[in-house]
């Protein structure tokens, strides 16, 4: 099995202008940040692993002082693939 990629949407005011990392997490990594056409949105794609197991992958937020964590659930990988067809 390939490696498999997921598309997160984030909304928060002025969401853009923040920097992106994970916590700790097993088999996924940050692959890459994407401004939207909105300073409220960031797109997040998530790289998982083979066998990365269900768990709930922090998504960590930084402007200067300001911090703030949105946990990303990721359920079995059959669940994830999406409707089929």
């Amino acid at each position: 099995a390939r490696r498999q990629e997921i598309e997160v949407l984030f909304q928060h005011p002025g969401l853009a202008a923040y920097t992106v990392r994970l916590g700790a997490c097993i088999r996924v990594k940050l692959l890459r940040v994407e401004k939207g056409d909105s300073p409220d949105c960031l797109s997040v794609t998530l790289a998982l692993g083979r066998k990365a197991p269900p768990q709930k992958v922090p998504v960590i937020f930084t402007n200067g002082i300001h911090t703030f964590t949105f946990e990303f659930r990721i359920l079995e990988g059959e669940e994830m693939m999406g409707p089929k067809g």
